[in-house]
């Protein structure tokens, strides 16, 4: 562990004072993904951070363009505009992250809240002058916006985002299985 959720969890810990910590363990955790994907069998990382300005994505693809092994950069990028989405999504956050542990909810709530609040004063979406690829999932895939997406594993990604849905439903999981027919 890097940080104590307690500190790194709370809104204050994304305040600019904190950037260059923040900064730091994003390229710790990028400089992983890229060392896992040099083995040849290994095919898609995923590095989840909070790239929300363009000086952040060009630091992630200078690192990718220099690392030994070609590797192809995907930005993905979720945008939420349904505030019934966005209270539910509020409410699992908070009910189930580490971020939260041991905090009233109301609380809880109110400094993530905080902490989207400090992401939307710097926050640009990924822009087509970017030179980037990208996936763009507007509102749990109401709208699906890629550019530069080719090849069957890119696919397969766009795919199963548009497949993905929050919330709770039964899954059910069966086991095939060996069945005798006796006649009546």
């Amino acid at each position: 562990k890097l940080l104590d959720p307690k500190k790194s969890g709370r809104a204050s810990f994304f305040n600019k004072a904190n950037s260059t910590k923040r900064d730091g363990i994003a390229k710790m955790a990028l400089d992983e993904a890229i060392q896992w994907l040099q083995h040849p069998e290994h095919q898609v990382a995923v590095f989840d951070a909070t790239n929300t300005t363009p000086r952040r994505r060009q630091i992630i693809r200078d690192t990718v363009n220099n690392s030994k092994r070609k590797l192809n950069l995907i930005f993905m990028e979720s945008i939420c505009t349904n505030q019934k989405i966005l209270e539910s999504n509020y409410l699992t956050k908070v009910r189930n992250s580490p971020d939260f542990k041991g905090m009233d909810e109301k609380d809880a709530l109110e400094d993530l809240k905080n902490r989207i609040a400090r992401y939307q004063l710097v926050y640009r979406t990924v822009g087509d002058d970017e030179g980037s690829c990208y996936i763009k999932i507007q509102d749990l895939a109401d709208k699906v916006t890629v550019k530069g997406i080719y090849g069957s594993i890119a696919l397969r990604i766009v795919n199963l985002l548009m497949c993905c849905h929050n919330g709770n439903r039964p899954i059910i999981l069966l086991r095939a299985a060996a069945a005798e027919i006796k006649e009546i």
